[in-house]
């Protein structure tokens, strides 16, 4: 038995670390002073989200929540570079929407099929010893390590893409409705709340496809989390047009139609207002269940008056879907596109060196991604490479970032997992 819909994860994603650059010299014969030809690693694979039409929602997710893209292989003597990892692709459903873990922040909306996103970047390959010879430094004897992959936590949230979104009061023949009109097989019973998840039906007819999505029953109090409202009130964000439903012959609706009709409209605006201004279709089900057919007469002048078109059909019969699906498909054809629903903010070509530095307690913290990274990748079991890495933290600031900060000689300075002793020139 298929696990219920999921439309809301969190995963873990890394991309693969840099291949570490090797370090070693020419030796041939004839050759007395061959030099270091140490080849560079290769990168590591990036972790990539993409849009697959085969994934209706998020439920492979709940199966396996980590996802770690390959290490580049290491460099080796005669300048040979190491290899590039393969991305790791993992694919969503259309309408994923993307969101940091820490900071809630939207990263990427992926809506149409074939949309990906780097979700972990993968990390450079370490340079090997070749890669630092020059007219000052002739025979380098180090070399990096790989970089490590970017790592993160991140909420994929699932906003279903339809062109019409049937809502209304649970019970009121939604999933009848999506099955008589397309080839959707949804739960159909006669107890409220029978509709779980969202359910997708295709009408197509004169060469127009429309897809709708039959939205579980919403009741006073959805958008504050009563019923199943917050769960699923999301589903319509995205739809072009809004199908209200509505049971012509509950008691509660002929006490006060417009009212009736006015509870589910305010649950939207409380919600999110923008819903109210897309193109909405009222429908009367049930038609065959009044005893008084003069209901029928009273709600369509009442509605009328208020100049809303209004339709009556009976699911269980067939009469007026004829005349509704007329409506829907002519609405279809001009009913706006939702351009945006999520903003995502511009992402910066290029990596810049920043990095703080703050005392805690007796001691000095560096933080930044791109200084813990440099010094990550930095044998320090090796003079010259130490060397080298305090003349790079020095030409960036750090430092003089340091010295600002307080630090003094022998103070203990830590940068990423590892702690150093401060020595000013």
């Amino acid at each position: 038995m298929r696990e219920r819909f999921v439309d809301d994860v969190k995963i873990f994603v890394k991309g693969g670390d840099g291949g570490s650059g090797c370090s070693s010299f020419r030796r041939e014969k004839g050759i007395p002073r061959g030099g270091p030809d140490g080849g560079s690693g290769g990168s590591g694979g990036d972790v990539v989200l993409q849009v697959a039409e085969a994934e209706s929602d998020l439920l492979q997710f709940k199966f396996k929540a980590h996802f770690k893209a390959e290490r580049g292989t290491h460099g080796q003597g005669s300048r040979k570079e190491g290899r590039c990892a393969q991305d790791l692709i993992v694919k969503v459903p259309p309408g994923t929407i993307v969101y940091d873990a820490e900071t809630g922040d939207p990263l990427a909306d992926l809506v149409d099929i074939g949309d990906s996103f780097i979700a972990a970047n993968g990390g450079r390959g370490g340079r090997g010893n070749a890669a630092f010879a020059n007219s000052v430094r002739r025979i380098p004897h180090f070399a990096e390590k790989g970089q490590p992959g970017q790592e993160r936590w991140i909420r994929l949230v699932l906003k279903v893409l339809a062109d019409v979104g049937i809502i209304g009061f649970p019970n009121a023949g939604k999933s009848s409705l999506l099955s008589k009109i397309t080839a959707a097989n949804p739960k159909i019973a006669s107890y409220p709340f029978t509709t779980v998840s969202p359910n997708l039906g295709v009408l197509q007819r004169d060469g127009n496809m429309v897809v709708l999505a039959d939205v579980p029953g919403l009741i006073e109090g959805a958008h504050g989390g009563l019923g199943l409202g917050l769960l699923f009130l999301k589903h319509i964000e995205r739809t072009r047009i809004l199908l209200h439903l509505i049971d012509v012959s509950s008691v509660e609706f002929q006490k006060d139609p417009l009212a009736y009709y006015g509870m589910i409209r305010n649950e939207l605006a409380l919600y999110n207002e923008t819903l109210l201004t897309r193109p909405e279709v009222v429908v009367f089900n049930k038609t065959d269940l009044l005893e008084d057919k003069d209901v029928i007469k009273t709600v369509s002048k009442l509605f009328k008056r208020e100049k809303i078109e209004t339709f009556f059909i009976s699911c269980h019969q067939g009469e007026g879907i004829e005349e509704l699906l007329q409506k829907i498909l002519e609405l279809s054809i001009t009913a706006p596109y939702i351009e945006e629903v999520v903003t995502i903010p511009e992402m910066s070509a290029m990596p810049t060196v920043n990095f703080s530095v703050k005392k805690v307690s007796d001691y000095f913290v560096v933080e930044g991604t791109m200084v813990e990274h440099l010094v990550a990748m930095m044998d320090l079991d090796n003079h010259e490479a130490v060397r080298y890495l305090q003349n790079r933290l020095k030409r960036i600031g750090v430092q003089e970032s340091l010295v600002k900060a307080g630090a003094k000689e022998g103070d203990i300075v830590v940068i990423g997992d590892n702690e150093f002793d401060f020595s000013p020139d």
